[in-house]
């Protein structure tokens, strides 16, 4: 399910920025879990909406599946880090896409952050948040 408000309109490299998104919501659907056992749907949201507090754009990725331990939300944007509770399914990665992201939106003037809450029965509610400047403003970082 995607959500987008306004005009959410971005000036960058469309090639760089694709490469970090599609990083991310490939993360997104890697960690999350399925609907259903007969299902390939997922349970993942991408919410496109203006930062409350400085008018960028507020991109959400949230997911219900595997998580990131709090002391691993900073980690993880590392190069070849995978968070634990990652590295402990059959799920294959290489730590590589977090990372890159990460370089990229700050390279745009932009940042990225993950908040992972265990919730119910084990699975964990993981939201990863981009902001990015709107067009036309200066790095929001």
């Amino acid at each position: 399910r995607m959500l987008a408000s306004d005009d959410l309109t971005v000036t960058g490299d469309v090639g760089h920025l694709g490469r970090a998104l599609a990083n991310v919501l490939d993360n997104a659907i890697k960690y999350s879990f399925r609907t259903s056992r007969t299902s390939e749907q997922r349970f993942i949201t991408v919410v496109c909406r203006r930062h409350s507090t400085d008018g960028a754009v507020l991109i959400e990725f949230q997911s219900y599946g595997i998580g990131v331990l709090p002391d691993e939300v900073t980690a993880v944007f590392e190069f070849g880090a995978r968070g634990l509770l990652a590295r402990q399914t059959d799920r294959r990665g290489s730590g590589i896409g977090l990372a890159e992201a990460k370089r990229i939106l700050q390279a745009h003037g932009g940042r990225i952050a993950i908040n992972s809450i265990q919730a119910p029965g084990g699975v964990y509610v993981t939201t990863v948040s981009i902001v990015i400047p709107a067009a036309g403003s200066r790095s929001i970082a």
